[in-house]
């Protein structure tokens, strides 16, 4: 079980997620008609609305890569938070979900990102995206076990320079 602060924020995000299609929508609006100051005005609103600091680079062309719906989801779920220790047993329902998720819908999309910006904020592994086997191997157990990407992020220490 996830410490409630580390729990993502699905009802905010459901609730936010039709005002945020509303933006996106204003903004793809925006950019095909080639008005800058209402792709500013859109980005501006989108952070306001998701508390996030969201950049044009965040946005732009994202349907090359993912879904307006995806991409709504994703704005819309808060940001996951920085804590000062994170145990072995919450590190392991973190990385055992991670592994749960199916990529069926918007929000197992949005869960992934936010679980992985989780690791990402609260370990110094450069990378935590590599743990974790993305394509299985027909007939082969998956190759890393979660306790095994639970102590390398554990015990990775940053280059001090």
């Amino acid at each position: 079980m996830l410490p409630s602060v580390l729990e993502p924020q699905i009802e905010v995000a459901r609730a936010l997620f039709p005002e945020v299609m509303d933006l996106i929508s204003d903004y793809d609006l925006a950019c095909d008609t080639g008005k800058p100051n209402k792709i500013k005005e859109s980005i501006l609103k989108l952070s306001a609305l998701t508390q996030k600091n969201i950049k044009e680079e965040d946005i732009f062309e994202y349907w090359g890569s993912r879904s307006q719906e995806e991409l709504a989801f994703s704005l819309a779920l808060p940001s996951p938070i920085r804590i000062n220790q994170i145990t072995k047993e919450v590190l392991l329902v973190i990385v055992s979900r991670i592994r749960e998720i199916q990529f069926r819908n918007d929000e197992e999309f949005a869960l992934h990102d936010y679980y992985m910006e989780l690791l990402r904020i609260n370990f110094s592994y450069p990378n935590p995206f590599e743990l974790f086997d993305w394509q299985p191997i027909p007939d082969k157990e998956q190759s890393t076990s979660n306790e095994e990407i639970a102590e390398k992020l554990l015990a990775h220490k940053p280059i001090i320079l």
